[in-house]
Protein backbone atom coordinates (compact mmCIF):
# COMPACT_ATOMS: atom_id res chain seq x y z
CA UNK A 1 0.00 0.00 0.00
CA UNK A 2 1.35 3.38 -0.97
CA UNK A 3 1.47 5.64 2.20
CA UNK A 4 0.59 8.95 1.82
CA UNK A 5 2.18 12.48 3.53
CA UNK A 6 0.10 13.54 6.33
CA UNK A 7 -0.08 17.09 4.42
CA UNK A 8 0.31 18.23 0.89
CA UNK A 9 2.26 21.94 0.98
CA UNK A 10 0.69 25.23 -0.86
CA UNK A 11 1.36 24.55 -4.36
CA UNK A 12 2.08 21.32 -4.27
CA UNK A 13 5.65 22.12 -3.26
CA UNK A 14 7.78 23.10 0.09
CA UNK A 15 9.87 24.98 -1.76
CA UNK A 16 6.97 27.44 -3.00
CA UNK A 17 5.46 27.68 0.12
CA UNK A 18 7.39 31.29 0.42
CA UNK A 19 6.01 32.60 -2.85
CA UNK A 20 2.07 32.20 -1.25
CA UNK A 21 1.45 35.32 0.52
CA UNK A 22 3.23 37.07 -2.89
CA UNK A 23 0.87 35.13 -4.98
CA UNK A 24 -2.32 35.95 -3.11
CA UNK A 25 -1.69 39.48 -3.40
CA UNK A 26 -1.59 39.34 -7.05
CA UNK A 27 -4.21 36.97 -7.73
CA UNK A 28 -7.26 37.81 -6.26
CA UNK A 29 -8.38 40.25 -3.09
CA UNK A 30 -7.28 38.59 -0.56
CA UNK A 31 -7.59 41.02 1.88
CA UNK A 32 -11.21 42.81 0.86
CA UNK A 33 -12.45 38.96 0.91
CA UNK A 34 -10.79 38.12 4.42
CA UNK A 35 -12.29 41.69 5.57
CA UNK A 36 -15.55 40.72 4.88
CA UNK A 37 -15.06 37.72 6.06
CA UNK A 38 -14.25 38.85 9.79
CA UNK A 39 -17.00 41.31 9.30
CA UNK A 40 -19.39 38.38 9.17
CA UNK A 41 -18.04 36.84 11.72
CA UNK A 42 -19.16 39.24 14.45
CA UNK A 43 -15.97 38.61 16.40
CA UNK A 44 -16.56 40.43 20.03
CA UNK A 45 -14.30 41.95 22.29
CA UNK A 46 -12.52 38.89 24.84
CA UNK A 47 -13.45 36.27 22.42
CA UNK A 48 -11.03 34.11 21.62
CA UNK A 49 -10.64 32.80 17.91
CA UNK A 50 -9.41 29.64 16.02
CA UNK A 51 -8.26 30.31 12.64
CA UNK A 52 -8.23 26.09 11.42
CA UNK A 53 -6.03 25.72 8.25
CA UNK A 54 -4.37 29.02 9.11
CA UNK A 55 -1.72 29.11 6.77
CA UNK A 56 0.31 31.90 6.86
CA UNK A 57 -2.02 34.00 9.42
CA UNK A 58 -3.23 36.70 7.20
CA UNK A 59 -6.80 35.97 8.55
CA UNK A 60 -5.26 35.52 11.79
CA UNK A 61 -3.28 38.84 11.53
CA UNK A 62 -6.78 41.08 9.96
CA UNK A 63 -8.59 39.79 13.08
CA UNK A 64 -6.21 40.77 15.43
CA UNK A 65 -5.57 44.19 13.53
CA UNK A 66 -9.49 45.07 13.86
CA UNK A 67 -10.18 43.30 16.93
CA UNK A 68 -7.10 43.85 18.94
CA UNK A 69 -9.24 42.42 22.41
CA UNK A 70 -9.52 39.13 21.22
CA UNK A 71 -7.30 36.24 21.40
CA UNK A 72 -6.72 34.36 18.14
CA UNK A 73 -4.81 31.02 18.23
CA UNK A 74 -3.81 29.56 14.41
CA UNK A 75 -4.21 25.89 13.72
CA UNK A 76 -2.43 24.39 10.76
CA UNK A 77 -0.75 20.83 9.94
CA UNK A 78 2.08 22.66 7.93
CA UNK A 79 5.13 23.61 9.93
CA UNK A 80 7.04 25.96 7.42
CA UNK A 81 3.65 28.18 7.36
CA UNK A 82 3.53 28.09 10.70
CA UNK A 83 6.70 28.69 10.91
CA UNK A 84 6.20 31.93 8.26
CA UNK A 85 2.72 33.04 10.51
CA UNK A 86 4.53 33.11 13.52
CA UNK A 87 7.36 35.33 12.09
CA UNK A 88 4.91 37.50 11.05
CA UNK A 89 3.06 37.61 14.33
CA UNK A 90 6.32 38.92 15.72
CA UNK A 91 6.62 41.60 13.53
CA UNK A 92 6.35 45.38 14.95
Amino acid sequence: MKKHPHNIPVFHFHWLTRWYDPMMRLSFHEEILKTALIAQAHIQPGQNVLDVGCGTGKLAMLIKQTQPNVTVYGLDVDPQVLDIARNKAEQP
